[in-house]
């Protein structure tokens, strides 16, 4: 019965991602659909789901090459396929000494990378709230783990924290010029490689991969979705998040249901 319930809270949740803050529920930056007949979200042993590929529009459609013209926001691009200028910097965990890439855009020091901290000892929250994807070690080295939203606040490295919802708009105009009620902040913050398609220009250094969502036994949406946790919460079940899908060149912020497992970029105070 419990996994029922976690099964149709996360079709639920998957559906809401459309549902952003800052638009109307009809803006389709943030649309990730469920096909008719893939309606068990459970991982399959490639961690692939079936999705719909009706939910772009004419606007905001793909190219199938990463080498597309960069369009960025309020700051400048700093990346490109022959250079690099963007100002990097180093992070070492004092608790696991991990190792983490950080870079610079506008005023804000971001994670390069997700968040793989997971000392359960140290935190003992951390039991039971956080996975690598499948339950598979080298998806937490390739992609970081999946965080229950309820140990989210309390796993960033010290002088650094959870994102709000008015960091990650921070970050978002500062990557994305917008258009209507479209941005192409996705497309500038997305890896060159490893989505299954809609890979981006990676302009800032902020190299989001398609990392998914899951937890436990149910896991879904690995090459085509990434989403990040904030420190905003939107109600007593869900909390707000920030998503990029393999079908937009948009960001959006949107809500989640906090059972289900999401990426953590952290940012310095």
């Amino acid at each position: 019965m419990k996994r029922l319930l976690w099964i149709s809270s996360l079709i639920l949740a998957v559906c809401l991602l459309a549902c952003d803050d800052s638009s109307s529920a009809g803006d389709d930056d943030a649309k990730i659909q469920l096909s008719s007949d893939s309606q068990d979200v459970h991982g399959s042993s490639e961690g692939d789901v079936d999705l719909s590929s009706s939910s772009n529009t004419a606007a905001d459609s793909i190219e199938s090459s990463s080498s597309v013209s960069i369009l960025g926001g309020k700051v400048s691009p700093c990346k490109q396929e022959d250079k690099d200028d963007c100002e990097y910097g180093e992070l070492i965990d004092s608790r696991d000494a991990e190792v983490y890439k950080t870079v610079k855009i506008g005023n804000q020091w971001w994670m390069a990378e997700n968040l793989r901290y997971a000392d359960s000892t140290e935190t003992e929250n951390l039991k039971g709230k956080s996975w690598c994807y499948l339950n598979k070690s080298e998806s937490c080295e390739k992609y970081g783990r999946l965080y229950a939203w309820s140990v989210s606040n309390e796993v960033c490295p010290p002088k650094w924290h959870l994102p709000t919802v008015a960091e990650w708009e921070e970050l978002k105009d500062n990557t994305g010029s917008t258009q209507g009620s479209n941005n192409n902040a996705g497309k500038n913050l997305k890896s060159r490689t490893g989505w299954n398609e809609g890979s981006g220009t990676d302009a800032y250094g902020f190299t989001v991969l398609p990392s998914g969502l899951g937890s436990g036994v149910n896991f879904t949406l690995l090459g085509n979705y990434a989403g990040f946790w904030t420190a905003t919460e939107y109600d007593e079940k869900n909390s707000s998040n920030m998503n990029i899908s393999h079908n937009s060149h948009s960001a959006s912020i949107s809500y989640l249901s906090k059972t289900v497992g999401n990426s953590i970029r952290c940012v310095k105070d």
